[in-house]
């Protein structure tokens, strides 16, 4: 008896619940966070408005820099859709782990966090481009909506968990309402969630172009974009290759000897920047409505830089700043507003997402977890960018990056130890990397520390 009034009483209340206004969504607490991996593509530093060096309007993105910590030193460890994305997927650097060019395959035995996540629990989720030969399910993806490498942003070829379809909306738009719809169903389950969300914008489509709707279009005029200081970079005192490369000669079709043209493209990167922007705000907002946000790390980072205009070029891959340094977001629980410049690495992701899940690696990381810098360490640090695959006839080399230097070794094409040419930039002084300090002997101590952190780079990954 007592058993059937508890049980009407129960009925009663939940009957009396139903007709109450609706509440917020619950908080859902799990014993683990929630991790999303924001991952854009070819977006220079300079176009985020948090960065504070532009006029381009991200909202989205600027709304997550306010409840994180930005970084001012983030690096590619080689500026490149395919070998970025490997190294964040293993951690490790594109010379060990296979990856040195576009749609290159992993090594055998190379793991990827997606696996070791999944052993620990986590649901592996995988939204948006993919530029490797290796599949999102090879790698440890539960569930997968993918595109392969780069084209047209509409009618583009798509994954989506088996079913493959051409949807005619935007490819990014199309994958942000999955990410959301992941992060629903994911909420909704007793276990943590990993998702990686990666967008093809600003990446120009399959015509060399950034088409992006009129609303966007309208936020900017030509006038009022910036011209990099360096844009008519004679190279004197760079390499010889640089004159010839892919990413000079194809500046000088796009007209980029006068400086309006470079104006006219900023525009159009800036419009597919900002409609990436209100895309992302999707991912965002499921977040927020499925009671995850309060548990859920959010780290916001692009594949590589993109240099219009700076030095009288175009793309990426080549080891000036325009083309290494990427925005950095990192925001979660516990963590406050900050800002950080220390160097940091695209492969740093990796050992990061092991540190927030208490996971130990399977594989040996190259990268460091940045947790620690967000939560207030500042320590001294140089980070190597390596490119040895070639890429659109530039010769292959090793960097050295800290605070305030870059170095730079040019190596022979077939003998990756012989250094054919040297460079020294002083980023303070000469943000603009115009003038090459290799032969001033005032900085004769600053060179050899940067040559013997090449050399240990040399030891401790190239040779290994």
């Amino acid at each position: 008896m007592k058993q059937t009034q508890r049980m009407f009483f129960m009925l009663m209340f939940l009957a009396s619940a139903s007709l109450l206004p609706a509440q917020k969504p619950p908080v859902v607490s799990l014993s683990k966070p929630n991790i999303v991996i924001i991952f854009t593509d070819d977006q220079q530093y300079d176009s985020f408005g948090a960065n504070g060096r532009s006029k381009v309007q991200t909202p989205v993105l600027d709304r997550l820099a306010k409840r994180g910590v930005r970084f001012t030193n983030a690096h590619a460890a080689l500026s490149l859709c395919s070998p970025s994305r490997a190294a964040v997927l293993t951690g490790r650097y594109g010379s060990a782990n296979g990856v040195q060019k576009l749609g290159a395959k992993l090594r055998e035995g190379e793991i990827a966090f997606a696996q070791d996540l999944k052993h620990s629990g986590y649901t592996t989720l995988f939204s948006g481009k993919w530029h490797l030969k290796n599949t999102p399910r090879d790698l440890g993806f539960d569930r997968v909506c993918s595109f392969r490498g780069n084209g047209t942003y509409f009618g583009r070829k798509v994954n989506d968990e088996g079913r493959q379809l051409k949807p005619e909306e935007h490819i990014d738009l199309y994958c942000a309402r999955k990410s959301a719809e992941m992060i629903k169903d994911a909420a909704e389950q007793d276990k943590p969630f990993v998702l990686f969300h990666c967008t093809q914008l600003p990446h120009m489509d399959g015509k060399h172009t950034w088409p992006a709707a009129k609303k966007f279009n309208d936020l900017y005029t030509v006038e009022e974009m910036p011209l990099p200081t360096n844009w008519n970079d004679s190279l004197k005192g760079k390499p010889d290759y640089l004159k010839k490369v892919r990413n000079r000669s194809q500046a000088k079709v796009y007209g980029y000897d006068k400086p309006e043209n470079i104006r006219k493209h900023a525009k159009d990167y800036y419009a597919v920047v900002s409609e990436m922007d209100s895309f992302l705000g999707l991912v965002m907002k499921s977040l927020k409505e499925n009671g995850v946000e309060d548990n859920t790390y959010v780290i916001y980072m692009s594949d590589n830089g993109w240099m219009l205009g700076d030095h009288g070029m175009t793309s990426k891959v080549l080891p000036f700043t325009a083309s290494t340094r990427v925005p950095l977001v990192i925001a979660g629980p516990g963590i406050e507003q900050g800002v950080c410049d220390t160097p940091a690495l695209n492969l740093d992701l990796t050992a990061t997402l092991y540190d927030i899940a208490e996971v130990e690696p399977t594989a040996n990381l190259h990268g460091r977890s940045l947790l620690p810098l967000v939560k207030g360490e500042d320590p001294d640090r140089t980070i190597i960018h390596e490119c040895l695959g070639g890429y659109g006839g530039n010769d292959p080399f090793l960097a050295a990056i800290n605070g305030r230097w870059l170095y730079v070794q040019t190596l022979s094409e077939s003998d990756h130890n012989k250094v054919t040419f040297e460079e020294l930039y002083d980023k303070d002084s000469d943000p603009a990397e115009m003038t090459n300090l290799l032969t001033f002997e005032e900085h004769l101590t600053v060179l050899e520390s940067l040559k013997a952190e090449i050399e240990q780079h040399r030891t401790n990954v190239l040779e290994r």
